[in-house]
């Protein structure tokens, strides 16, 4: 077997060498500067401007100025006659050619615009909810329509009013509808039977405002 020698004396070690510096290059969130390699903090750009960070209150919060508006954007649209005026004819004959009448507008009208039964809609995307009563017409449906193209958008639901025994059921629109330049829009109405006058709805004469077809269109975009 072969000796092994004596190991030798461990050298001594070099000294510490200077900590490194690291340049850091400005980006979103983060401020430009130079930090010790062996340490030191990143400064961070905070604020509600482009570009930073916002920071959580003390509450837990973000800032109220960088929070999106939910706030609902809500028009009201609706044919209001005076006490004892009846909703109109509704004629089997005119088929889908049959406008509903629209006089009232109320909300947040800074994108909708109302004239001669016409809603014009600014760009953007709606909820549509509406409908439209009729009254001894038999079967009936309702639909809006825009009025450059005569496109169908959105369609009423079944509807039946007995032409005997009555009652004001409505065709009922629901549905989304997105544009992309302002456009106009009316509710037709067609019937399977003709009544005169009182087609479109029966006055109560209460003593009150008389209510027939309705509109809720709320911009979510």
């Amino acid at each position: 077997m072969g000796l092994t020698g004596t190991a030798g004396v461990q050298g001594l070690k070099g000294d510490v060498g200077d900590p490194g510096l690291v340049s850091l290059t400005a980006g979103a969130g983060i401020l430009g500067g130079t930090i010790l390699g062996n340490g030191g903090t990143i400064a961070v750009n905070t604020g509600i401007a482009a570009g930073q960070i916002p920071v959580i209150d003390t509450t837990g919060r973000l800032p109220a100025s960088i929070i999106p508006d939910i706030s609902s954007k809500v028009v009201f649209i609706k044919d209001i006659k005076g006490n004892g005026v009846n909703g109109g004819s509704c004629d089997s004959a005119k088929g889908w050619e049959q406008i509903r009448d629209l006089n009232s507008i109320s909300g947040d009208t800074t994108f909708a615009t109302l004239s001669a039964n016409q809603i014009t809609l600014a760009a953007g995307t709606y909820i549509i909810d509406a409908n439209a009563p009729a009254y001894l017409d038999g079967f009936h449906k309702a639909a809006l329509v825009n009025t450059a193209t005569s496109e169908f958008v959105l369609f009423g639901s079944n509807a039946r009013s007995h032409n005997v025994a009555g009652g004001m059921d409505p065709s009922i629109l629901m549905g989304q509808v997105t544009i992309t330049v302002p456009t106009t829009f009316v509710i037709k109405h067609r019937c399977s039977l003709t009544t005169v006058n009182i087609g479109f709805g029966v006055a109560m004469s209460f003593g009150v405002e008389e209510l027939y077809t309705q509109m809720k269109i709320t911009k979510i975009k």
